[in-house]
């Protein structure tokens, strides 16, 4: 499979208030859920993916380090990262089934951020459903 038709899996919307990294979890979640990623298939390396997404390289790496602590990918040194054998078949996830239907709230802080016309790093999290 070409490294585009990978990308066109995996996206990110910069104006959500989802974390860029979670929203690339998802993604790749997703993607496996609907069968176009499937089980041992290589996804584009943290370097490719960051630029290919427009994204920083940390986002990356922290979205691909989340896709590995909860079991949907595994990496091999010196060749990458694939989709973890075997997750197709058992791919509930509880973390992301526990949060379907709810509703993600940022808290941001008042103040000179806004004022400057700066987008306000959130400080918390609220999950309503």
């Amino acid at each position: 499979m070409k490294s585009a038709t990978k990308f066109r899996h995996i996206g990110v919307d910069k104006q959500s208030i989802v974390p860029i990294y979670l929203q690339v979890a998802q993604s790749v979640v997703q993607a496996v859920k609907n069968g176009r990623l499937k089980n041992n298939q290589r996804l584009p390396s943290i370097n490719l993916l960051s630029e290919r997404l427009h994204i920083s390289r940390d986002s990356a790496e922290r979205a691909y380090r989340h896709l590995k602590k909860t079991g949907v990918i595994v990496s091999i040194p010196q060749k990458g990262f694939y989709i973890r054998p075997g997750y197709h078949d058992d791919h509930e996830n509880p973390l992301l089934d526990a949060l379907a239907g709810y509703t993600c709230y940022a808290i941001v802080p008042h103040g000179s951020d806004q004022q400057q016309n700066k987008q306000a790093e959130p400080v918390a999290f609220i999950m309503i459903r």
